[in-house]
């Protein structure tokens, strides 16, 4: 589904990603782990073309869509949700939700802002959708409550929401579980295995290993801006490579002190 050829980006002096190529199938849900800095959001930056590689090319569906503007993206059926919320502070949950769907809606200036019927009809099906969609995230009921009234967790759920508004293909979560606590962080997987259920593939940064062990079906370490293994979790949780960037450590001192 999603192809990463040869992806390069420099921050002036600082090579932020080198050389990255990865796949992502159709029906996987695929973890992107690394320290901090290792170039994980840079990433995902550049897969939805909010920047831009110095080179490389990113294939979607065997299409190009390398440099493509970030709404684009979107229409063809990459969704994302960010590290730190994003959502319309003052506007109600259902109305958040409704601004995922601008790629699905036919309604143009003129017919918004004469409130045609065709629109109010349409206006009507799209919140009926967002309902739903706030109920598959477990949010049923405050579809009419103040988005920044929520609280972390549940503003999570939303942004996942309003993600899902798109009807994507793939969605890429940016440490969704980041400051949960261990019930809310069971919920998360446990949406997250039902998106997948529902035909959407995952691309997901995490640092909670027990998410990323329980969920995921393969995953792809990077550190200092490069791929340094790719595997399923249990052979990741092996990796010398692996255990040394998370640790600081190499493999025989881990063994030994686990021994």
């Amino acid at each position: 589904m999603l192809q990463l050829k040869l992806i390069n980006k420099n921050f002036g002096g600082v090579t932020a990603l080198r050389n990255i190529s990865l796949n992502v199938k159709a029906g996987e849900i695929v973890g992107l782990i690394g320290p901090n800095g290792a170039g994980k959001t840079t990433l995902f930056n550049i897969i939805t073309s909010i920047t831009k590689p110095d080179s490389g090319r990113i294939l979607f569906n065997g299409k190009d869509i390398t440099g493509l503007r970030p709404y684009r993206i979107a229409e063809l059926g990459i969704g994302r949700t960010f590290q730190n919320i994003k959502l319309f502070g003052q506007m109600e949950a259902v109305e958040n939700v409704m601004t995922g769907m601008h790629s699905v809606s036919r309604g143009g200036v003129c017919r918004c802002a004469f409130k045609f019927l065709g629109y109010r009809q349409e206006e009507q099906l799209l919140r009926e959708k967002a309902q739903q969609l706030l109920s598959f995230v477990g949010l049923s009921g405050k579809g009419s409550e103040i988005s920044e009234s929520f609280s972390y967790g549940q503003q999570r759920r939303l942004e996942i929401a309003r993600s899902l508004a798109l009807n994507p293909q793939l969605l890429l979560l940016d440490e969704p579980v980041s400051g949960m606590n261990d019930t809310e962080t069971q919920d998360i997987m446990r949406l997250i295995t039902g998106i997948r259920e529902s035909g959407i593939s995952v691309l997901l940064i995490e640092h909670d290993m027990g998410l990323v062990m329980g969920v995921c079906d393969s995953v792809i370490a990077l550190n200092f801006g490069h791929v340094i293994a790719v595997g399923t979790p249990a052979e990741i949780q092996k990796n010398p490579e692996v255990i040394e960037a998370y640790l600081g450590k190499t493999a025989e001192v881990v063994t030994n002190a686990r021994s």
